[in-house]
């Protein structure tokens, strides 16, 4: 399971999310889908809110091709965040396997 952490450039999390196997569709092996294949379930990824607009890009896209409502919806929120942490210079988006689940 990846948490994802929005922080600002205080590093003060101002949300922060997690679902069930959402490793399964974040953690892209298509080199298509450029952010998405970086993931790891072994270690942080963070990225910088000039990242975003990219990052949202690859969420659409993947979640045109799932087909789990959950999933879906998972995906609705990391992409609501993605725009938070654009909107905020400075801050960043991290997706990790380290931290403990928070429902968003």
């Amino acid at each position: 399971m990846m948490t994802i952490i929005l922080e600002n450039q205080e590093g003060d999390v101002l949300a922060k999310t997690a679902a069930p196997g959402n490793e399964e569709y974040l953690c892209q092996d298509d080199p298509s889908f450029p952010l998405l294949f970086q993931f790891s379930t072994s270690s942080y990824d963070c990225f910088a809110a000039t990242d975003m607009p990219e990052l949202i890009r690859e969420l659409k896209r993947l979640q045109s091709i799932l087909n789990d409502e959950l999933s879906i919806k998972c995906i609705d929120y990391v992409v609501e965040l993605a725009g938070m942490c654009h909107s905020l210079p400075g801050s960043t988006l991290t997706f990790t396997p380290f931290e403990d689940v928070m429902e968003s």
